[in-house]
């Protein structure tokens, strides 16, 4: 049964999705915004995570494109990561309509709230002009644990593809982006198609969602592109907390 949207759940969902997918582009995390503003309006924990796919594949979309088409991000490089990452979401997304509804909706705020510690921890690396390549078990180890995550439960999948990209392959923040928004491209549609195949997808909130998130990874991915990164994380990462720490207090406490 789909859900009526009146104007302040509209425009509450439509500032949310733009949000996510602007900081999405610049640095990843937009799932931390996404998935407790669909639990708080009342979606199921299975169509919440099935409509954040949904929608979260128009914003990585978006992304991934500008960046592959400004050559910052080169998809032959990755063939092997891509396949993996494919792997892992499948699995994923399985695992999570195996796991009952009670359990999703009190791992999730949980997850966030450690996903977003962990975006806020600093770090500092030096980057390299090209990618070192550290062979075939490093983009498998990555591709299939990231992906599955990301199909299992997603919120901060693009923060710990940047920072580990970063760290393994020695790439700049820019490149680690369009590393990140490409593969979390692969496993949201992946994902995204599981769930829909498993009746899981609300297309009214996904599709109306999907299209403010492709509109903020637009303004995200160019603003990373020509500035540079700013600092959006604090921001978002409040909010994101402050919605997990009320699904945590519905689900936890009450």
């Amino acid at each position: 049964m789909e859900m009526i949207l009146g104007p302040e759940m509209l425009a509450l969902l439509l500032l949310a999705a733009f949000l996510a997918g602007f900081v999405d582009a610049v640095a990843g995390g937009g799932g931390l915004i996404m998935m407790p503003t669909l639990l708080t309006i009342g979606l199921a924990p299975h169509t919440a995570l099935g409509t954040n796919k949904l929608a979260g594949t128009f914003g990585t979309m978006m992304s991934a494109g500008v960046y592959a088409r400004k050559k910052i991000f080169q998809p032959r490089m990755w063939l092997l990561m891509i396949f993996a990452t494919f792997i892992g979401a499948v699995s994923g997304t399985l695992l999570a309509m195996a796991l009952s509804a009670d359990m999703v909706k009190k791992i999730i705020p949980v997850f966030i709230i450690l996903v977003a510690g962990y975006v806020l921890w600093p770090r500092r690396l030096a980057a390299c002009a090209e990618p070192i390549r550290r062979g075939r078990k490093s983009e498998i180890a990555m591709g299939g644990t990231l992906g599955f995550y990301d199909g299992l439960i997603g919120p901060g999948t693009g923060s710990f593809w940047v920072s580990l990209s970063m760290l393994v392959y020695r790439i700049d923040i820019i490149q680690a982006s369009a590393l990140a928004r490409s593969m979390n491209f692969v496993s949201n549609i992946v994902s995204c198609i599981t769930f829909m195949l498993l009746s899981s997808v609300n297309y009214t909130i996904g599709l109306t969602m999907g299209a403010a998130l492709m509109l903020g990874a637009y303004v995200g991915v160019h603003s990373a592109i020509r500035y540079g990164v700013t600092y959006v994380k604090y921001f978002f990462v409040s909010v994101a907390v402050l919605l997990a720490a009320r699904l945590i207090q519905q689900e936890w406490l009450l």
